[in-house]
């Protein structure tokens, strides 16, 4: 299958892999969104702006700045994180009779789990008992 050459800015090349990959990154549910050639353009319009303000950011030495340096850090920090915890997660299994377990273990006298509601917010777990 040939990878076809959608845009070229600046010598960097956006090609159809690149926006298929893009495409890939959303949600199940929203991909359908990029199905049209209407999507797939509009797509392909934010990744040419991302690029050339990429380009901008880098004439203009932003990748310089200790912000920059700062907010890398950060990043590396947090794709290590995550990528640590959905590799610890894969290999967890639990099993109904497990988790019914704890929960009558762990659950004082006289209360009771009802419902059990986890958010996900800047990789920290929440669980609130009701």
């Amino acid at each position: 299958m040939e990878n076809k050459v959608l845009a070229v800015i600046s010598g960097s090349e956006i090609t159809e892999k690149d926006l298929n990959a893009i495409i890939m990154r959303y949600p199940e549910e929203q991909r359908a969104m990029f199905s049209s050639e209407m999507g797939k353009k509009q797509l392909l319009e934010q990744m040419i702006s991302f690029e050339l303000m990429n380009k901008l950011g880098k004439e203009m030495k932003l990748n310089e700045t200790e912000e920059y340096k700062a907010g890398l850090e950060q990043l590396e920090k947090d794709l290590l994180t995550q990528m640590t915890i959905n590799k610890v997660l894969s290999e967890v299994t639990v099993t109904d009779e497990d988790a019914k377990k704890y929960y009558k273990e762990k659950t004082p006298a006289g209360y009771y789990v009802k419902r059990i509601f986890l958010t996900f917010s800047s990789c920290i777990w929440r669980v609130y008992f009701i």
